[in-house]
């Protein structure tokens, strides 16, 4: 286990707009997560008020989250929001606060390059990493993200708390 950092209070999703139905399919698997580790994956379509100014808004996201997962596809890697206020935001955010955990998600293929590439990247399907997309099963690519996704949070954070 790393030396830990105290227990993560907020998450966060980077991701494309056209992604939008595949982040919300991991979205659902995730909420294990959030239920077990007591934090939220702040997103968003779902946490931005009517009349609050978005990019401010996605910008203080990042400056709180301790689990930054970026949701990395062609669309992604096209986004000018992403690429030049997202991903610059989420390295100060680690620059700041080097326990801050990123998790690079592959959605569908892309030049991985462009993001965080020297990371461990999930899914992974039989040892090989493989976009979420070309899993037969998109829940079943979705539930292995999840699970890679919280064995980081435990050896990051610690285990999860006990729900039963």
């Amino acid at each position: 286990m790393i030396a830990q950092a105290q227990r993560p209070q907020h998450g966060f999703i980077c991701y494309a707009r056209k992604d939008r139905e595949i982040v919300w399919k991991l979205r659902e698997h995730l909420s294990a997560i959030e239920l077990l580790h007591g934090f939220n994956f702040w997103c968003d379509e779902s946490d931005i008020g009517a009349g609050d100014e978005w990019e401010k808004q996605i910008l203080e996201a990042i400056g709180r989250a301790d689990v930054i997962l970026l949701a990395v596809s062609s669309a992604a890697v096209a986004s000018k929001f992403i690429v030049r206020k997202e991903l610059p935001a989420i390295r100060q955010r680690y620059t700041d606060n080097p326990n801050t955990l990123i998790v690079p998600v592959w959605l569908s293929p892309s030049d991985r390059r462009t993001y965080f590439f020297k990371r461990q990247w999930v899914p992974l399907c039989n040892g090989e990493l493989k976009p979420l997309v070309k899993w037969p099963s998109l829940d079943d690519a979705c539930h292995q993200a999840e699970q890679e996704i919280e064995a980081q949070i435990a050896r990051y954070y610690g285990p999860a708390d006990e729900i039963c």
